[in-house]
């Protein structure tokens, strides 16, 4: 479907038949990079905030990107950066530990 049909469809609220069966995938993986939504990351310590909504794992750079989202009012944006930075902390020092990857932690 090209990009003027799908603007048309969208426009008139059609779907495509099956849309409902539609399933993420939780893994996806492509030229060394892995991203992950809505999984467990497995660790050796027992860690209770394991689970951020979506991790991109880069092999060849050795980097890791984990992404919390939230929404919250204007006046709490700030409160809630804080509190989910120091939530992923420990699995931070933990991937960085075993894994030997660079962490970036990004929270919305």
């Amino acid at each position: 479907m090209d990009g003027e049909q799908r603007s048309y469809n969208c426009a008139n609220n059609a779907r495509p038949e099956g849309w409902y069966k539609h399933q993420t995938k939780t893994v996806t993986e492509s030229e060394g990079v892995t991203i992950q939504g809505e999984m467990q990351v497995h660790t050796d310590k027992e860690i209770m905030a394991n689970k951020p909504d979506i991790i991109i794992k880069d092999k060849k750079k050795k980097n890791c990107t984990l992404i919390d989202l939230s929404v919250s009012s204007e006046r709490n944006v700030s409160l809630k950066e804080v509190q989910k930075l120091s939530k992923y902390r420990d699995l931070e020092t933990e991937i960085t530990d075993v894994g030997r990857y660079h962490i970036s932690l990004m929270v919305s």
